[in-house]
């Protein structure tokens, strides 16, 4: 499962990048550091059960916590870690950078299905915008 995150698609980011001239190895150098920092947001959402937007994950079914709880004692998509632990980062050209997880259930709790709600983890909001214009404008001043 992966969300691409695409520069163009965020109006603000892309005049900031736009307003400069930045080689592909920049721009993909650039789109690195973008993407680690959507991934420690994803890593937040883990913590605070909420998804993007900031909506709180819907709640374990009571015999499904009752359960879980005998075996671990991790949040709501925590069991044994994997998922959380496999998020990674991945340039793919100078445009876009993937933020995935490997795991085959990862689709499963990002989109639901028909026994399990929808619980989405990856994915990248307006509030996260700023966090990541924060960091374009540190490796610009840092880079350019």
């Amino acid at each position: 499962m992966s969300v691409e995150v695409n520069i163009s698609e965020i109006e603000k980011l892309a005049n900031i990048l736009n307003s400069f001239c930045l080689s592909g190895n920049q721009k993909m150098s650039l789109l690195h550091d973008l993407g680690v920092e959507v991934r420690e947001q994803t890593l937040d959402r883990f913590d605070i059960e909420t998804d993007p937007e900031g909506k709180s994950w819907k709640k374990l079914a009571d015999a499904t916590s009752r359960y879980k709880n005998k075996i671990c004692s991790g949040g709501i998509l925590e069991r044994e870690g994997f998922l959380k632990d496999t998020i990674s980062v991945k340039v793919i050209d100078e445009n876009s950078v993937f933020i995935r997880s490997p795991m085959h259930y990862a689709g499963f709790h990002q989109e639901g299905t028909s026994t399990i709600p929808a619980r989405r983890f990856l994915g990248v909001c307006q509030n996260n915008i700023s966090e990541l214009a924060n960091v374009m404008n540190r490796w610009i001043s840092n880079h350019v």
